[in-house]
């Protein structure tokens, strides 16, 4: 281990700060939400320990002459050529101040370097998280998106919206006819919608109101048995839709199929199709539904 990174180590700091960059790049990856919720915890612990580091031992200089002969030793490893035989003289003596004084101070812009970035990444805007309990729901938001309100959570719902293209609310109570994502779960108790072929095809006849089409390529919810459509309207708007089951199945209807039916749909235009098309895929990627009778 090199002089620098020693004393980056000793002083504690160095670990922790490293520590809780990574855990910040973590927070960043398509990582389960129990587990993003987890790291931001221990990140934000660590952003707090690092400041009091820093305030205590980061920037505290040791006095006397015996503890700078001691860390010139480290400085002669690096800059040999500054040093003379002998060892101890006046010369050196200057040097060694300047030396460890300046190795402290790098390390100390290196320690402040990583506490900025640990309190920007702690201080960043978290987004909003949909949770539905009854079916086993689970979506952070994509910042693209803007998340209708949702019932109360002693109130049984049965899926969220999402808008594209305003922050609009109140369009969440009218019937908008422009851009969005809709999450939906019912049981699965109805003949017509027992499989998920049969699902499919009702939701493209009676909720999209036109014939099931080829789809994107790669449209899946991970983890889960998935199908997907494309419907396009009259008025020049397309619908995707993207189907999948999950659940115990109930004996009482039918032991073979699961018990939950999921729908994600989008709704867009020409123009729009592509950029809505990446945040509808952000959607798939980052779903989680895991309902509680799905064993």
């Amino acid at each position: 281990m090199s002089v620098s990174s020693s004393n980056f180590m000793e002083n504690g700091c160095g670990g922790l700060a490293v520590m809780s960059l990574c855990f910040s790049t973590a927070l960043n990856w398509k990582t389960p939400m129990e587990i993003r919720s987890l790291l931001n915890r221990i990140k934000i612990g660590m952003c707090g320990i690092c400041v009091a580091c820093i305030t205590r031992k980061c920037f505290h200089l040791q006095h006397g002459r015996r503890s700078l002969q001691v860390e010139s030793w480290r400085c002669k490893e690096i800059f040999p050529s500054t040093y003379r035989n002998d060892l101890w003289s006046q010369v050196n003596w200057a040097n060694d101040v300047s030396c460890v004084g300046g190795l402290r101070m790098k390390v100390s812009q290196v320690l402040i370097g990583f506490l900025i970035l640990c309190v920007a990444a702690a201080g960043s805007p978290r987004r909003p998280v949909y949770r539905n309990v009854d079916y086993g729901i689970t979506l952070s938001v994509p910042d693209l998106a803007q998340m209708c309100p949702v019932p109360s959570s002693d109130t049984t719902h049965h899926g969220v919206d999402l808008l594209l293209g305003t922050k609009d609310i109140s369009l969440c109570r009218s019937s908008w006819k422009g851009r969005w994502i809709a999450i939906w779960a019912q049981y699965n108790a109805a003949e017509d919608t027992r499989t998920l072929d049969s699902f499919l095809q009702w939701q493209c006849q009676y909720e999209a109101k036109g014939p099931c089409q080829a789809p994107p390529a790669g449209l899946r919810i991970n983890g889960l048995p998935s199908e997907a459509a494309r419907v396009d309207h009259p008025d020049g708007s397309i619908e995707i839709l993207v189907v999948t089951q999950a659940g115990k199945p109930d004996p009482g209807f039918d032991s073979t199929v699961p018990a939950n039916n999921y729908e994600l749909s989008l709704r867009t235009n020409p123009h729009s199709f592509d950029e809505d098309m990446a945040v509808f895929r952000e959607v798939l990627s980052g779903i989680t539904i895991s309902p509680s009778s799905h064993k």
